[in-house]
């Protein structure tokens, strides 16, 4: 109901508090919070080879090259 209702961080906090942080990354990827996305990845230690290789794809779609390390 929260993403319904546009509370992205609400919705966020309700994934990662019920341990569904990959719904949680997801959230942030389709939203293109690729910051975000990566962050949780790191703090959960977990699908951190998904947000790579999703930022990888999306970059090469767009025609742009990596600019975050």
């Amino acid at each position: 109901m929260a993403l319904l209702y546009k509370r992205h961080t609400e919705a966020e906090n309700i994934y990662i508090q019920n341990k569904f942080y990959f719904r949680a990354i997801n959230m942030n990827i389709n939203g293109y919070k690729w910051d975000r996305a990566l962050k949780l990845a790191r703090d959960f230690k977990s699908h951190l080879d998904i947000v790579v290789a999703l930022r990888k794809r999306y970059l090469e779609r767009i025609g742009k090259e990596e600019s975050n390390k």
